[in-house]
């Protein structure tokens, strides 16, 4: 299924079967002869204790999961106040979904991802979440109906500008979310040069009618630790961004409009 796909050539290691590949290679890897500075490489560090420096290029740990869990479930209980099954896609080692447990209350968390090693360090150090290795192809079922699919800086999303490849896993995903009870697809991701955001009024127009799509900026990590006030922290993050001409980062909120949303 993914040789049909029009990825760039140099995004197609983003590519279900390619990631498997890379994930067998350094799994299969003696602790010595790591690659450090790729996913799969930091993970088996992790898992085994010899190396925690580099974890933090490849997962937001630490205060900055608990940053993003925080501002996910500011959203989150915007839309769903009951308690809710959610899946974290692309899981890394697990922080932040384990930090969306410790917040959100009544909610179940399955995370997936296609690293053993990462899944396994979950599965050892955040008892409470679900997890699953698990390659996400566009074409991937995960057996249940989900009120919430969550997928932060999600490769298919984050390198590569290729919209029919990115909306194939949208696609998925939103056939496996329960919109009937105010189910969520929310994306979570850094403006860069190869994103769904450089798609975003590609995104809109195909799912115009039948879906709401929202966009918010996250704050800077920094200027919310100051000031601790989300319209505020985004505001300056915004300015401060125009004037070193960086990009925001954005979390996308897609919800299935109801026919009173639709008058």
């Amino acid at each position: 299924m993914n040789s049909k796909f029009n990825v760039e050539n140099d995004s197609k290691w983003i590519l279900p079967h390619e990631l498997k590949k890379q994930e067998v290679a350094e799994y299969s890897s003696s602790l010595a002869n790591l690659d450090l500075k790729s996913d799969f490489g930091s993970y088996k560090a992790l898992r085994y204790g010899k190396n925690k420096t580099m974890i933090e290029t490849h997962n937001s740990c630490g205060k900055r999961s608990i940053f993003l869990a925080e501002h996910l479930s500011r959203f989150i209980n915007r839309y769903i106040k009951k308690p809710m099954v959610i899946a974290d896609m692309g899981c890394g080692a697990g922080f932040i979904a384990n930090d969306l447990h410790n917040i959100i209350k009544n909610c179940e968390i399955f995370a997936f991802d296609v690293s053993e090693d990462a899944i396994a360090y979950g599965k050892e150090k955040f008892p409470k979440v679900h997890f699953e290795a698990k390659v996400i192809a566009p074409d991937t079922e995960f057996g249940i109906l989900f009120n919430i699919i969550y997928a932060h800086e999600f490769y298919p999303f984050t390198r590569t500008n290729s919209f029919e490849f990115q909306k194939s896993y949208i696609d998925n995903f939103l056939k496996q979310i329960d919109f009937d009870n105010n189910g969520l697809l929310i994306i979570s991701l850094k403006h860069t040069k190869k994103c769904l955001l450089n798609n975003y009024d590609e995104f809109i127009k195909n799912y115009q009618g039948e879906y709401q799509i929202e966009r918010f900026i996250i704050p800077s990590f920094k200027i919310y630790n100051l000031f601790k006030l989300y319209n505020l922290s985004s505001l300056i993050t915004v300015i401060i961004n125009i004037i070193l001409n960086r990009k925001n980062s954005y979390i996308i909120i897609v919800r299935r409009l109801h026919k009173i949303d639709k008058i």
